[in-house]
């Protein structure tokens, strides 16, 4: 099975095995109940998903697919490794990973007979205890769980939390590099959260769906924002981008709602699919570091309160529906070294009036100035050599009539003959 279908699958698993899904969870229930009382399937799920990657999830599907006898060992091998990162019992381990192969069909799978290990008794704890279980480890204030690896902790999961949120600088000892995957997914109690210098990456749908969350502080240390990582924060209205960023994944900030403001500083390589479609910005500089734009798709779509965007020379292509359905988009510069306007990257910008295009833009696809009703004018350069179908349409056929300029027998020329467009020959 390929590494995406294995996501799915694995994701849907997630959604299927509810907190009721397993039933002897006593032993962990008598280490963490003080802790994180009703959150100890989700610390469980996540440490698993740490401790096996995908690879490994993808290899035992494919054995599964080999025969039962063969599954039954593949599963089994991984039984040890659950014990010796999670510090679990080997009964424990096999009631979690049983819960996993249930959910994902894999019928017929026999677990080796295991023998339950003694687990110690909890110790009184004080309010700022840490209590570690083998790589999982369990803070009281604020109530939140990590997952030990190579000396550093993320942040996997949490309790019942305050309204401001301070993230602490370590765990016991170690210091907290990473807010991982989905630790604070559809928390709707924060509103402030500040996370500590040190913290390196936000991972992907860290704080999706965290529907009250108004402010977050981003230390400079921070160089990956994760995809979908803030992906439904309708409450937040503004963010500060670290100076030592590099990326910001696909649909990271989608559909937040109420942002109107964010400043991306130069430094910046990566800007994601979506990563800011459904936003309420106004205005959007890109950095002159961005390199990596053009599988950016529909990075600013449905953006209706846009009016103006800044784009670098770095750019080399205007991605696919990047600024699809902008309709306060007013005017804008495409910069030189820009070579490429993918398809309908600026359909449906009703307000646009101006445009300007570069004399290194090489190809114009198809829809790219569909339905852009209020653009009165616009110049093709010569070293245009493509333009594909409908780039100037108006399916409408209403709004302010549209003069088209192209140079004496060039590509677009032909074009507009070939297509019976009537245009100005310059």
């Amino acid at each position: 099975m390929n590494k995406q279908a294995m996501t799915e699958a694995l994701s849907k698993a997630i959604g299927e095995c509810g907190v009721d899904a397993i039933t002897n969870r006593k032993q962990l229930q008598a280490l963490l109940a003080d802790f994180l009382p009703g959150e100890i399937y989700r610390i469980e799920r996540s440490a698993l998903l740490y401790v096996l990657d995908i690879d490994e999830w993808c290899l035992l599907s494919d054995t599964h697919e080999k025969g039962e006898a063969e599954h039954n060992r593949a599963v089994n091998a991984v039984l040890p490794k659950l014990h010796d990162a999670l510090g679990l019992t080997d009964e424990r381990s096999k009631l979690i990973l049983e819960c996993f192969t249930t959910a994902l069909g894999w019928t017929g799978v026999s677990f080796n007979q295991v023998v339950p290990q003694p687990v110690p008794a909890p110790q009184p704890h004080s309010p700022s205890s840490v209590q570690k279980i083998g790589q999982l480890m369990i803070t009281s204030q604020p109530e939140l769980a990590f997952y030990i690896n190579s000396g550093e902790a993320t942040i996997i999961g949490h309790g019942q939390l305050e309204e401001e949120l301070h993230i602490p600088q370590k765990a016991d000892s170690y210091p907290v590099t990473s807010v991982g995957t989905g630790a604070f997914t559809l928390w709707p109690k924060s509103k402030k959260v500040v996370i500590p210098e040190g913290v390196r990456s936000i991972s992907n749908s860290a704080f999706c769906g965290a529907s009250r969350l108004e402010s977050i502080s981003l230390p400079n240390s921070v160089t990956s924002i994760g995809n979908e990582s803030f992906s439904g924060c309708s409450e937040l209205k503004n963010i500060a981008i670290p100076n030592g960023l590099k990326r910001i994944g696909d649909r990271a900030f989608s559909h937040c709602k109420s942002l109107e403001y964010v400043l991306i500083p130069d430094g910046v390589e990566y800007v994601g699919a979506r990563a800011f479609a459904f936003t309420q910005l106004k205005y959007i500089q890109l950095p002159q570091s961005l390199i990596a734009f053009h599988d950016s798709e529909e990075v600013f779509y449905g953006c209706h309160d846009l009016t103006h965007v800044l784009i670098p020379g770095s750019v080399k292509c205007i991605p696919r529906r990047a600024f699809l359905c902008c309709y306060s988009l007013l005017n804008i510069t495409i910069p030189e070294g820009v070579e490429y306007i993918a398809e309908s990257a600026f359909s449906h910008c009703k307000s646009l009036q101006s445009i300007v295009l570069p004399k290194t833009l090489k190809r114009i696809e198809s829809y790219a100035f569909c339905e852009c009703l209020a653009l009165a004018s616009l110049t093709i350069p010569e070293s245009v050599n493509y333009i594909g179908e409908k780039a100037f349409h108006r399916f409408s056929h209403t709004g302010t009539p549209l003069k088209l300029s192209v140079h004496k027998d060039s590509a677009a020329h032909s074009y507009m003959r070939n297509n019976g467009i009537s245009c100005e020959v310059i």
